[in-house]
């Protein structure tokens, strides 16, 4: 409602220069440690797509590469965060996780959402309905 206050501009572009500069020194750390392959798997993976793109001369893979790179440090996070402490939570499956992914034209993947009334989910949180 109200307009933006001097002092609310300088301290938003002071916190968007503190985010650049974090971004920054992190991204070269993540490059370095890919680097110096402090993490194999992602170097691997980075080093084999690379290749890959190199041997067939063409980045027409390189999104591809991308957006694997992007799953495999969702599966690398949701591996390390999944821990025995809480067991009233089922940890989902590979298949759940892959089925999720897929599209099929505007329609959700079959799994707990699986129909219009939310049955499915009632059942799965147990309820008696």
């Amino acid at each position: 409602p109200d307009r933006f206050s001097t002092d609310m501009f300088k301290a938003a572009i002071r916190e968007l220069t503190f985010i650049q500069a974090v971004s920054l020194r992190y991204g070269k750390q993540y490059v370095r440690d890919l680097m110096y392959w402090k993490y194999p798997v992602f170097s691997a993976y980075c080093f084999g797509g690379w290749m890959h793109c190199v041997y067939s001369n063409s980045v027409n893979f390189v999104p591809v590469y991308l957006v694997g790179f992007a799953l495999l440090h969702l599966a690398a996070s949701y591996v390390y965060h999944i821990s025995s402490e809480r067991k009233d939570v089922r940890p989902l499956t590979w298949e759940e996780l892959l089925l999720s992914l897929q599209a099929m034209e505007g329609k959700p993947a079959k799994g707990a959402l699986g129909d219009e009334s939310g049955a499915s989910v009632l059942r799965a949180l147990g309820s008696n309905n």
